[in-house]
């Protein structure tokens, strides 16, 4: 398995939610064990399980790479970040640990940013995770300040608050 070969990409509908949910546990638990703790990963993935996120999955216009067996190996999407006019927060990227690091998250947060720009967006904000904070770099992003976003069970997960001019 190597590169993108024989990845499909198509906008995620309403009956992918739940495999969309699965994707981001999976990458969360597979790449994120170095930059998390165990109460961290637990309540990640226990947040993912909620239907505020499904919901929040839903209105992300996320886009998804699905693998030649049909399963969902990425995605990332975007909305108008709240009270910024013109901005588009890209949100919700994560890929499957096993197709990790072959360009595959360049090519859908390239595609979210595109399509927002489709929108009307000129500048671009992202929440980043600690692990991935180096990727978004290389993408053009820079970062504004450390931070926290609230998982389930009270539990705070460090992120970084980053900005694409």
């Amino acid at each position: 398995m190597k590169g993108l070969d024989g990845l499909s990409f198509r906008p995620a509908r309403p009956d992918d939610l739940t495999d969309i949910a699965e994707l981001h546990g999976r990458s969360v638990a597979g790449l994120s064990a170095s930059t998390l703790d165990e109460r961290q990963l637990a309540a990640s993935a226990a947040m993912g399980k909620t239907e505020a996120y499904r919901q929040d999955l839903a209105r992300s216009n996320l886009m998804l790479a699905i693998s030649p067996e049909g399963e969902i190996v990425g995605s990332a999407g975007w909305i108008e970040a709240d009270g910024e006019p013109g901005t588009g927060r890209i949100r919700k990227v994560f890929i499957d640990p096993r197709y990790a690091r072959r360009g595959l998250a360049t090519r859908l947060v390239s595609d979210a940013e595109a399509r927002a720009r489709k929108a009307g967006c000129r500048r671009f904000i992202v929440r980043s995770s600690l692990l991935a904070v180096p990727f978004y770099e290389t993408l053009g992003y820079r970062r504004k300040n450390a931070g926290t976003m609230p998982s389930a069970g009270g539990v705070e997960l460090p992120v970084v608050f980053m900005e694409k001019p």
